[in-house]
């Protein structure tokens, strides 16, 4: 095997790993192991302590790209990375706009930028909502003695912003963005637009069928036989027949 086959074939190690022991993978031969750690670094890889690895940065934009990470689980999802440089990956996507943070259930996330997140003047907005209810309920004692209740009505304007926050963004508008962002005239791969959108999966398949009802795309079943991979098929609504739809292609709507 050439040295370049050598590279190559650990390379598409490291990347699948995401990082290995060097003691483990490099010749003893002192040469030998400087130019496979030339020919590495070309492609992007790194020799830090006992690790090849790829750098942190493009381990997170890869794990973002591919779905939502809890912040607290990057510790083990970013192979051979301290503390310190876990953070400037994070700060570095950020800045990059390849990345927003958002609460998930009390936890913090990071999710690829999508018309599902507020923008920071709907942020400001919620939280202006916030302030107003808590006001609300601080004068209503709830559980106190002398408690008071409110009339529904005077719930109207929470439920109404609420709304308003709410359809910013609905299932529906997320997708036909993404899909919008496509070429007409390509088909369009649904898992894919799944992962990119950052709705629960059920939400977003949900949105997809309804767009394929409103006329708006034409959903379509894999055409060949295996080639989806079981993820990919979680990621798909099903047709009538019972078959994933794993394509969609843009309708002209007059």
């Amino acid at each position: 095997m050439s040295a370049a086959e050598s590279a190559e074939l650990l390379f598409a190690k490291i990347r699948d790993a995401k990082a290995l022991k060097s003691k483990a993978h490099l010749p003893k031969a002192r040469e030998d192991a400087a130019r496979l750690l030339e020919a590495l670094a070309r492609r992007g890889v790194e020799q830090t302590g006992t690790w090849l690895r790829l750098p942190p940065l493009v381990q997170l934009r890869a794990l973002v790209a591919s779905g939502p990470q809890r912040e607290k689980a990057l510790a083990k999802a970013l192979k051979a990375t301290t503390p310190a440089e876990r953070k400037a990956a994070v700060e570095a996507l950020l800045r990059e706009g390849a990345a927003r943070r958002v609460v998930r259930r009390g936890e913090v996330w990071l999710v690829a930028p999508s018309p599902a997140i507020l923008d920071d003047d709907e942020a400001r907005a919620l939280a202006a909502l916030g302030a107003s209810l808590g006001k609300l309920l601080r004068a209503m004692k709830v559980g106190k003695k002398g408690a008071l209740s409110v009339e529904r009505e005077e719930l109207g304007a929470f439920v109404d912003e609420l709304a308003r926050l709410r359809g910013a963004a609905s299932p529906d508008d997320v997708m036909w963005r993404l899909i919008e962002a496509s070429p007409a005239t390509a088909l369009v791969s649904v898992p894919e637009l799944v992962r990119a959108s950052s709705l629960a999966p059920e939400r977003a398949k949900s949105a997809l069928l309804a767009l394929d009802r409103d006329g708006r795309v034409e959903l379509r079943a894999e055409s060949g036989i295996g080639t989806l991979t079981e993820a990919d098929v979680a990621l798909c609504p099903m047709g009538a027949d019972g078959f994933p739809l794993s394509y969609l292609r843009r309708k002209e709507v007059a």
